[in-house]
Protein backbone atom coordinates (compact mmCIF):
# COMPACT_ATOMS: atom_id res chain seq x y z
CA UNK A 1 0.00 0.00 0.00
CA UNK A 2 2.91 2.55 1.13
CA UNK A 3 4.15 1.66 -2.05
CA UNK A 4 1.35 2.59 -4.27
CA UNK A 5 0.89 5.70 -2.31
CA UNK A 6 4.42 6.46 -2.90
CA UNK A 7 4.16 6.40 -6.87
CA UNK A 8 0.86 7.85 -7.29
CA UNK A 9 1.76 10.24 -5.02
CA UNK A 10 4.94 11.08 -7.25
CA UNK A 11 3.36 10.41 -10.53
CA UNK A 12 0.50 13.22 -9.64
CA UNK A 13 2.76 15.46 -8.35
CA UNK A 14 4.91 15.09 -11.93
CA UNK A 15 1.85 15.67 -13.47
CA UNK A 16 0.50 18.89 -12.41
CA UNK A 17 4.04 20.13 -12.62
CA UNK A 18 3.87 19.31 -16.64
CA UNK A 19 0.93 20.61 -17.13
CA UNK A 20 1.25 23.58 -15.15
CA UNK A 21 4.60 24.13 -16.69
CA UNK A 22 2.86 23.48 -20.53
CA UNK A 23 -0.14 26.21 -19.89
CA UNK A 24 1.55 29.21 -17.77
CA UNK A 25 5.49 28.58 -18.51
CA UNK A 26 6.10 32.24 -18.73
CA UNK A 27 4.84 32.48 -14.46
CA UNK A 28 6.92 29.42 -13.92
CA UNK A 29 10.04 31.44 -15.66
CA UNK A 30 9.14 34.53 -13.79
CA UNK A 31 9.73 32.18 -10.52
CA UNK A 32 13.08 31.08 -12.31
CA UNK A 33 13.79 34.82 -12.79
CA UNK A 34 13.83 34.75 -16.33
CA UNK A 35 12.96 37.77 -17.38
CA UNK A 36 12.81 37.78 -21.21
CA UNK A 37 9.78 34.70 -21.92
CA UNK A 38 10.50 34.51 -26.05
CA UNK A 39 8.65 31.75 -27.89
CA UNK A 40 12.12 29.49 -27.91
CA UNK A 41 12.29 30.30 -23.84
CA UNK A 42 8.83 29.20 -23.53
CA UNK A 43 9.48 26.04 -25.47
CA UNK A 44 12.06 24.69 -23.60
CA UNK A 45 10.46 24.91 -20.33
CA UNK A 46 7.29 23.68 -21.74
CA UNK A 47 9.44 20.35 -23.38
CA UNK A 48 11.83 20.16 -20.39
CA UNK A 49 9.05 20.95 -17.73
CA UNK A 50 6.20 20.33 -19.03
CA UNK A 51 6.73 17.36 -21.30
CA UNK A 52 9.06 15.43 -19.56
CA UNK A 53 7.68 15.44 -16.38
CA UNK A 54 4.27 14.50 -17.95
CA UNK A 55 5.91 11.55 -19.12
CA UNK A 56 7.84 10.43 -15.79
CA UNK A 57 4.63 10.69 -14.49
CA UNK A 58 3.20 8.50 -17.06
CA UNK A 59 5.90 6.38 -16.17
CA UNK A 60 5.28 6.31 -12.74
CA UNK A 61 1.61 4.88 -13.11
CA UNK A 62 2.89 2.26 -15.38
CA UNK A 63 4.92 1.12 -12.49
CA UNK A 64 1.89 0.89 -10.29
CA UNK A 65 0.19 -0.90 -13.28
CA UNK A 66 2.94 -3.22 -14.19
CA UNK A 67 5.04 -4.75 -11.01
CA UNK A 68 7.63 -6.47 -13.30
CA UNK A 69 8.47 -3.27 -14.29
CA UNK A 70 8.53 -1.14 -11.78
CA UNK A 71 12.11 -1.66 -9.85
CA UNK A 72 13.62 -0.44 -13.60
CA UNK A 73 10.78 2.72 -13.54
CA UNK A 74 11.70 3.48 -10.24
CA UNK A 75 15.16 3.02 -10.57
CA UNK A 76 15.25 5.32 -13.76
CA UNK A 77 13.22 8.43 -11.93
CA UNK A 78 15.80 7.72 -9.13
CA UNK A 79 18.74 8.46 -11.38
CA UNK A 80 16.74 11.39 -13.25
CA UNK A 81 16.01 13.07 -9.65
CA UNK A 82 19.37 12.49 -7.97
CA UNK A 83 20.67 13.82 -11.42
CA UNK A 84 19.09 17.26 -11.36
CA UNK A 85 19.99 17.57 -7.95
CA UNK A 86 23.30 16.97 -8.37
CA UNK A 87 23.25 19.46 -11.37
CA UNK A 88 21.89 22.09 -9.00
CA UNK A 89 25.41 21.28 -6.08
CA UNK A 90 27.47 21.58 -8.88
CA UNK A 91 25.39 25.11 -10.04
CA UNK A 92 25.77 26.15 -6.24
CA UNK A 93 30.16 25.29 -6.00
CA UNK A 94 30.46 26.91 -9.68
CA UNK A 95 28.00 30.10 -9.22
CA UNK A 96 28.87 30.29 -5.20
CA UNK A 97 24.91 30.99 -4.18
CA UNK A 98 21.27 29.32 -4.44
CA UNK A 99 17.93 30.79 -5.55
CA UNK A 100 15.16 30.13 -3.25
CA UNK A 101 13.50 28.57 -6.37
CA UNK A 102 16.73 26.26 -6.81
CA UNK A 103 16.38 25.95 -3.05
CA UNK A 104 13.16 24.48 -3.16
CA UNK A 105 13.30 22.22 -5.78
CA UNK A 106 16.62 20.69 -4.43
CA UNK A 107 14.65 19.18 -1.38
CA UNK A 108 11.53 18.23 -3.13
CA UNK A 109 14.31 16.35 -5.52
CA UNK A 110 15.63 15.02 -2.49
CA UNK A 111 12.64 13.89 -1.26
CA UNK A 112 11.07 12.62 -4.34
CA UNK A 113 14.23 10.46 -5.00
CA UNK A 114 14.47 9.43 -1.45
CA UNK A 115 10.99 8.18 -1.24
CA UNK A 116 11.45 6.17 -4.50
CA UNK A 117 14.65 4.93 -3.64
CA UNK A 118 13.27 3.75 -0.13
CA UNK A 119 10.74 1.34 -2.32
CA UNK A 120 13.37 -0.83 -2.78
CA UNK A 121 14.86 -1.99 -0.13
Amino acid sequence: MNTIFILLGEAVLFLLIGLFALIQPAWLMEYFAIQHADGGRRNEFRAVYGGFSIAISGMLVLAILDVALRPGIVFTVVAVVFGMALGRVISFAIDGYFERYAVAFFVLELLLGGALLLLNF
